[in-house]
């Protein structure tokens, strides 16, 4: 059984040989076939962005259901959303949960951990109202090192 809101819904999942993260699209898909539950949302888009279980604890995505089910089954809760939370600069701040269900290359982790510290740095920044130290300078790097001749050249 999935709590969602102050609706429940049931959901079949046979021997509990699914992940969490399976369990997550079905609720999606269930949420825009139930006419009563849609109704709750403004819109029409809904994302499922952490599962907990009846104590509140956040379930890995990764996790089979038939590890947290007991004999009568297992109840937990869907956190959904309309959109994704996204900072001042307009980028998604994905949480813990969606991370771990979506993010899968090396690469997209490691971007989103960057994006992270980040923000985390600007945030401390604005909180002191100084600026961080960067080599005398107060522009931020991106790309290679030019010097004077590569834009006499350009």
């Amino acid at each position: 059984i999935v709590k969602v809101k102050d609706t429940e819904i049931t959901i079949p999942c046979g021997d509990g040989r699914q992940n969490f993260k399976w369990l997550s699209l079905v609720i999606q898909s269930r949420i825009k076939e139930n006419v009563s539950l849609r109704r709750k949302y403004d819109v029409e888009a809904f994302i499922v962005t952490e599962i907990r279980n009846i104590f509140g604890e956040m379930l890995n995505p990764k996790d089979l259901i038939q590890e947290h089910s007991g004999p009568n089954g297992l109840t937990v809760q869907a956190v959904v959303a309309s959109k994704y939370p996204l900072d001042e600069w307009e980028y998604p701040e994905l949480g813990p949960w969606v991370k771990g269900a979506f993010l899968k290359s090396e690469i997209g982790n490691y971007w989103h951990s960057e994006l992270d510290a980040w923000r985390n740095t600007v945030k401390k920044v604005g909180e002191s109202n100084q600026r961080p130290e960067q080599n005398g300078t107060s522009f931020i790097q991106i790309g290679f090192d030019f010097f004077s001749e590569d834009f006499i050249s350009a």
